[in-house]
């Protein structure tokens, strides 16, 4: 095993090579854009990565969830990333959380983590990890996929949020009336289905996804990661990167934040004002 990374020590340096094996990963999100992110850090020689999900594999994620086997479905898709850590190097510490990240166990894994990787379907999700990078002041990488209805359009995004310096809500990368369904009282849920004739889930569910554009964003976001860890080069301000497929071209979207964001102004730094506990989804496990 000792030649194992004899090829990508004379690009990273052994010092950026060790920083990215020693540092602390929390991946959210096993699926697609999950596994891999998950396999591109494993084959880096990350040793220290937590994935957090509560799904498991069924068939619908063969198409796409590069680490898993038939014989996987069933199987939580975390301890299916798992396995495939290990079979690279068993002494891997991967702490596996099959729950959802809006609960305790999962809160607790993001603040023990160095840097956070948001691989998720859904804005409700994503407000809750931005909230919390501000709050405790943790880099976050954040990837999306998107796929636009009769193949008119398709790509996606990197976007990577250094505190201070700008997040998901101010550069207008957040869906309110999403984040709004996701965090609705039960009443308003009611309320909904009554007048739509769908529970809120039917409204908040998974889009398209395909292997080769998942690929396509999490080697984006992987490289971005890897370059600032082991100083390759500087993150610019916020790195945000978008892939217009139907152009075949990534381009770095010109605006930039909003001066008066409440996330990057009241809650940077400051965990109480960013209340994370009144958006907890799950109880602790006894």
């Amino acid at each position: 095993m000792s030649d194992r990374f004899s090829r990508q020590i004379p690009f990273l340096t052994q010092d950026g090579h060790d920083k990215i094996s020693s540092i602390k990963l929390a991946i959210v999100g096993a699926g697609g854009l999950g596994s891999h992110v998950f396999q591109q850090l494993s084959y880096l020689g990350a040793r220290n990565l937590t994935p957090i999900d509560h799904d498991r594999a069924d068939a619908s994620s063969l198409n796409r969830m590069v680490t898993a086997t038939a014989a996987d479905i069933g199987e939580y898709k975390v301890d299916i990333l798992k396995r495939f850590a290990l079979s690279l190097d068993p002494s891997t510490s991967i702490n596996v959380i099959r729950r959802d990240v809006r609960s305790p166990e999962g809160m607790a894994a993001l603040a023990a983590a160095d840097r956070i990787i948001g691989c998720v379907d859904d804005d409700g999700i994503r407000y809750f990890l931005t909230l919390f990078a501000a709050a405790y002041r943790k880099p976050y990488l954040d990837l999306a996929t998107e796929l636009g209805e009769g193949q008119r359009s398709f790509g996606g995004r990197v976007f990577y949020m250094i505190p201070g310096t700008g997040c998901l809500l101010c550069h207008g990368l957040l869906d309110g009336a999403e984040v709004a369904r996701a965090y609705e009282g039960d009443g308003d849920r009611q309320f909904r289905k009554s007048v739509y004739g769908q529970p809120v889930e039917a409204l908040l569910g998974s889009g398209p996804s395909v292997v080769s554009i998942n690929g396509m964003i999490a080697s984006l976001g992987v490289t971005e990661l890897m370059c600032e860890i082991a100083n390759i080069k500087a993150v610019d301000g916020t790195a945000h990167r978008s892939y217009l497929g139907t152009f075949g071209t990534v381009v770095r979207p010109a605006y930039g934040p909003r001066q008066d964001c409440r996330i990057c102004v009241k809650v940077l730094g400051r965990p109480e004002e960013a209340r994370l506990e009144a958006l907890i989804v799950e109880p602790q496990r006894a």
